[in-house]
């Protein structure tokens, strides 16, 4: 053939050894893999049992020496090449999920969605033209071919190297600008982010060192001293991707962003259904020390009578920007474990994911190797079942005449874009958060008709007197707490001039009057810490999505509410009506006393209290509440979307019936109750902020009938009325500012209640 596959005597030793090892480092991956069901780990398994077999190959021909044959030359040859762009392909994927998981993508440099498709798209024509050559080389017949073949394998290597080149271009701009953002949401996280950013460019160093060997190797050709010395293959390949191998079984990426799991229905109907009321069981929580977490980082529990230290940890802080200007509040938990005197009733508290040990669902909000683990209580599954929105606890119960969306949310209607984020700190202090909703992608110049009803006004709605006054809605809406309305109005100005900008002389060409919405969380959250600044906002309309179910509970603008005595929070559902439109209703729930609360007409509100009376501790915390709630009574905030053609003065009525949803639940309106509604619809589009007159100062819309009104303030009650059944649902027992304690809704009890009533 004119071409020596080998230019010395390879070692059988040597070869050997590397199979070995590369196949127990790849065993150990394929079991993590199946065990915590990280399936898109697969190219990296894959890529292990590459180098395991190359090796192997390496050391038949090793045994062959000096007449080697072809198939373990060509087949050794193949897979050592390959093998890395199948890590790199999963190096890519991780850091895609590790966006994701921060939500973060506003700040890298590549939409998440679009990030993992360049880079693997980069290594898999790597792949092909690498094997392309590998391919020529084994069926070489010339010097001509053999050239052919190796200058595709550096083409291949090259198109390796510039992609992996931008890849860590792109992630060290993502590093170094999640070091430096104000937005608190995404630095306190139960992801250890940046630990697994520098585990990413360790690996990926290693994997450029030897793509960049590899290049040489060929580029000096079969004569090269390269490919004289066979150390140079162990030391610059071999070597460097088995410590890739090692590195990702040790801290292995499930830890990070680990898959979930779908939890049957069946299942979940099971565990509520062995799970029992008992008053005279105490609860222990997932947590460190005096702290316990929920699924989402929330706080559920802590213990007031003990101290936690401070500390400089900055993935354990909140972080409040102005201007510029960082103050910090530390957030590290004790290291011992706790047990709450909160029963096991009120409710699941974490969700089941893919990766965790069968005898626990506890989720682990810091891995610092400096925090003691051993001292973590768990929970069994029957202990905590987890929180499911209203339809998924009782799929039999009456909600109404009208189906719901595709996604039950408000995003079901078109062009709607949601957003939420929280904000957790100073021990336990800081609870609050951010809720943005845009009506439409271009609102800043094509209003939305909108309208607003106050059923008791102890509250307030920014921008409402303009919609009044105009029936337009040409601004984002978010919805926080009392003391963050300022941080959030500037923040809608601030992405309004970063994004609309001003014309060459410097001068705005637009007008706004920022929509924000309120309710008071005082109770549970420390409102002189000022926690919200304007970039949470900016981030938050940046980052507002479609076409997704918003999450509810502790989120956004509901973290630290408080609604009928138990936690409440941010709540949506949608309606189906005359079989084109939707309605749809995004709540912000804190308002009412326990003993008015009522589902679908059954008092549970009052069965609950009349059952705490037997629990001195349960008792005490509802009575706490309720006069925390008499003296500073909360507020509810609705936002309806509807892609109905309505005018301003239909959706005022529209925004009306909210109070309809309201009162079935048990708001009643209270004197310090601020109840605001507001309406809009994305049926017309509007034209705002125009730098010309029109030809024409005649306009035509499309406007629905007042005949078909009935249908869609049902509907509207309705969607109304399970928003808020899902802010209780979804809502977490969360332990706050001073020591206060709010239990989350008890599914378990409620199921039983709903039976009793026959309901269900």
């Amino acid at each position: 053939m004119g071409y020596q596959y080998y230019h010395y005597d390879p070692s059988s030793g040597a070869a050997v050894s590397f199979a070995a090892v590369f196949g127990l480092t790849t065993v150990i991956h394929i079991w993590q893999m199946i065990r915590t069901r990280t399936w898109y780990l697969t190219p990296f398994v894959i890529g292990g049992i590459f180098e395991a077999i190359g090796y192997l190959c390496r050391f038949i021909s090793a045994t062959e020496t000096p007449n080697w044959t072809m198939k373990p030359y060509v087949g050794q040859s193949l897979l050592l090449l390959l093998a890395p762009a199948l890590f790199a392909a999963s190096v890519y994927m991780i850091f895609g999920r590790i966006i994701r998981k921060l939500n973060a993508g506003s700040i890298s440099l590549i939409r998440p969605s679009w990030l993992t498709k360049i880079f693997v798209t980069g290594d898999v024509l790597s792949f092909l033209v690498q094997s392309g050559g590998g391919g020529m080389l084994a069926k070489a017949n010339s010097q001509d071919s053999v050239k052919l073949g190796e200058n595709m394998i550096i083409g291949g290597l090259f198109i390796q190297i510039i992609f992996f080149g931008f890849f860590i271009v792109v992630s060290i701009v993502f590093h170094r600008r999640m070091l430096s953002t104000p937005m608190h949401h995404m630095v306190v996280t139960e992801v250890p982010w940046n630990q697994y950013m520098k585990i990413l460019y360790t690996v990926s160093i290693l994997i450029m060192i030897r793509s960049i060997y590899r290049v040489a190797e060929y580029v000096q050709g079969s004569s090269g001293y390269l490919q004289s010395k066979e150390a140079f293959i162990y030391v610059f390949d071999a070597a460097l991707m088995f410590a890739c191998c090692i590195i990702l079984n040790w801290w292995h990426p499930s830890k990070i962003v680990c898959s979930r799991k779908k939890v049957e229905n069946s299942g979940d109907h099971e565990m509520l259904n062995n799970t029992h009321y008992d008053n005279t069981q105490p609860r222990l929580l997932c947590g460190y020390g005096t702290r316990a977490f929920s699924s989402r980082g929330a706080i559920l529990y802590q213990s007031p009578k003990v101290a936690n230290p401070r500390s400089s940890n900055p993935e354990s802080q909140a972080i409040n920007t102005s201007r510029g200007k960082e103050s910090r509040h530390d957030d590290t938990p004790d290291t011992r474990s706790v047990q709450s005197p909160i029963s096991n009733q009120f409710g699941p508290t974490s969700e089941k994911h893919e990766g965790e040990e069968p005898s626990t669902t506890t989720e682990q909000v810091h891995n610092d190797p400096n925090v003691n683990t051993q001292m973590r209580v768990q929970l069994s599954p029957e202990q905590v079942p987890r929180r499911m929105r209203i339809r998924e606890l009782l799929p039999d119960l009456d909600l109404g005449a009208y189906p719901p969306g595709p996604l039950n949310s408000i995003t079901d209607v078109a062009g709607v874009h949601v957003h939420t984020q929280e904000i957790f700190g100073a021990q336990g202090a800081i609870n609050t958060g951010v809720t943005c909703i845009v009506p439409r992608p271009n609102w800043s110049t094509n209003a939305c008709y909108a309208g607003v009803f106050r059923f008791n006004g102890s509250g307030e709605l920014t921008g409402a007197h303009l919609i009044e006054e105009t029936g337009l809605l040409c601004s984002p809406i978010v919805l926080t707490g009392t003391f963050n309305i300022g941080a959030a109005h500037q923040g809608i100005y601030q992405y309004a001039v970063k994004h609309l900008g001003t014309n060459k002389d410097g001068q705005l060409e637009w007008l706004m009057l920022p929509v924000v919405g309120e309710t008071f969380d005082g109770y549970l959250h420390d409102c002189t810490s000022f926690a919200v600044a304007p970039a949470h906002i900016v981030h938050g309309l940046e980052s507002v999505v479609a076409g997704e179910p918003v999450r509810e509970g502790n989120v956004g603008g509901g973290v630290g509410m408080v609604c009928h005595g138990l936690k409440g929070g941010t709540g949506s559902s949608s309606r189906q009506v005359l079989g084109t439109y939707t309605v749809a209703a995004l709540v912000q729930a804190n308002y009412g006393q326990l003993r008015d609360l009522r589902i679908a007409g059954v008092p549970v509100g009052k069965i609950l209290t009349e059952d705490a009376a037997s629990d001195p501790s349960r008792q005490g915390m509802y009575e706490e509440v309720a006069q925390a709630k008499a003296e500073k009574d909360g507020s509810i905030i609705v936002v309806l979307a509807t892609d109905a053609p309505l005018h301003p003065a239909q959706l005022q009525r529209v925004a009306k019936r909210a109070t309809v949803g309201l009162a079935r639940v048990g708001g009643q309106g209270h004197n310090l109750s601020g109840d605001i509604f507001l309406a809009f619809s994305t049926g017309n589009e509007i034209p705002v902020n125009q730098h010309k007159r029109p030809a024409s100062v005649a306009r035509t819309i499309d406007v629905l009938d007042d005949s078909a009104l009935n249908t869609l303030f049902e509907a509207t009650a309705d969607a109304v009325e399970e928003a808020i059944y899902n802010a209780l649902c979804m809502a977490e027992s969360l332990q706050g500012f001073q020591g206060h304690t709010v239990e989350a809704l008890p599914l378990a009890r409620l199921k039983e209640i709903m039976r009793q009533y026959q309901r269900v």
